[in-house]
């Protein structure tokens, strides 16, 4: 998504910590209605099957920087990225009482 090193280390503490703050919310929606991952994971694979919701590519003949994503490509992934913690929630929430038993 040509973010750069912070961005892109911002956005996985993020995740993580979102992941791990949503373990009770997370586990009653993905119990209850969405399941562990399905809604997130098709988000992001949709993001990228349709070119229009990835940046272009770089080219290796450019001295110029890279085209940056747009606004609605940056929600696209956060939005999948978010419900995908919340799956993880959903997961994170039941794995120690599994691992004790």
């Amino acid at each position: 998504m040509h973010l750069g090193n912070a961005s892109s280390a911002t956005t996985v503490t993020n995740f993580l910590g979102t992941s791990f703050m949503l373990c009770l919310l997370g586990g009653f929606i993905a119990d209850t209605f969405l399941g562990r991952f399905g809604l997130g994971v098709t988000i992001l694979t949709i993001s990228t099957v349709i070119t229009s919701l990835m940046p272009p590519k770089c080219s290796r003949d450019s001295v110029t920087t890279c085209t940056p994503t747009s606004n609605i490509q940056l929600v696209v992934l956060y939005l999948a990225l978010y419900l995908i913690s919340l799956g993880i929630g959903g997961l994170k929430s039941s794995i120690l009482g599994f691992g004790s038993d």
